[in-house]
């Protein structure tokens, strides 16, 4: 029973130290973006056979739809989703309409390629990508 008398109290410090290491490699070069569906087999998504391309409109524009060709080239069963460019278009229904839109087309958990600009994989692709090789 508890007296209100704190004489009788301990207090212990927990020690919960969080280190997070999210080091990527970039790879820079000519030429580099026809190699893109043999990285994709051989380091980022090993055993993919069918993968969804997330960008936004001005990035298909003007990447998207050589990355799709390349893909699909390479035996790759590729789809494109885009959703409108700009910051303000970041929100949660832009997400909930793409998850639907992978979602009719029959993609489950299964590995996602984002081309952003020039970054291909920002950091919550790459933690899907950790998350997709742990389950191999």
């Amino acid at each position: 029973m508890h007296t209100g008398d704190s004489r009788h109290r301990n207090r212990v410090r927990v020690p919960l130290h969080r280190t997070v290491d999210e080091s990527y490699d970039i790879e820079i070069g000519e030429e580099l973006f026809d190699q893109v569906p043999r990285d994709l087999r051989a380091n980022i998504l090993p055993g993919a056979s069918r993968i969804a391309i997330i960008t936004d409109g001005a990035v298909r524009l003007r990447y998207g739809e050589r990355l799709l060709g390349r893909l699909r080239s390479e035996g790759i069963d590729a789809v494109i989703f885009d959703f409108p460019t700009g910051e303000k278009h970041k929100t949660r229904e832009t997400k909930s309409a793409l998850e639907d839109a992978l979602i009719a087309a029959r993609f489950g958990w299964i590995p996602i390629a984002v081309i952003h600009g020039r970054r291909m994989l920002p950091r919550w692709a790459r933690r899907a990508q950790r998350a997709w090789r742990g389950r191999m």
